[in-house]
């Protein structure tokens, strides 16, 4: 009996991450920094990026500014978002395709070392 295939939307993989008390986050409010990122992980986990845009909270408050970078994929999205005050990212990839989530999480944590982490895959299959 031939395996039915599953439609695309019914496919993928999301990773999300959290990151506190990173030992590199000088870059942590810069622009270009974050808009590089997004195409880094978009690479390095094969897929194909489209378009970028970029926002920067600039707030009284220092615990609350920061810099948000998403990236339109082909096969979905990456979203970085950044506190720069509390050396803390976090990293949302949404992929109709599957990446090797354990590899970019491995390349993440030893790129920040991170003193906090956490982080979840949910896999549609």
């Amino acid at each position: 009996m031939e395996k039915e295939k599953v439609p695309q939307y019914q496919d993928g993989q999301v990773l999300g991450i959290v990151m506190g008390d990173c030992q590199n986050s000088r870059s942590f409010d810069n622009i270009a920094w974050a808009e590089g990122f997004v195409y880094t992980v978009c690479q390095r986990i094969g897929m194909t990026a489209l378009r970028s845009q970029v926002a920067v909270v600039d707030d009284a408050d220092l615990t609350k500014n920061g810099v948000s970078c998403v990236l339109i994929m082909k096969e979905s999205h990456i979203a970085v978002h950044t506190w720069p005050y509390y050396h803390a990212l976090r990293i949302e990839i949404s992929s109709c395709k599957d990446f090797d989530t354990e590899g970019i999480i491995m390349w993440l944590q030893s790129h920040f070392a991170p003193k906090e982490m956490v982080s979840k895959v949910v896999s549609y299959k």
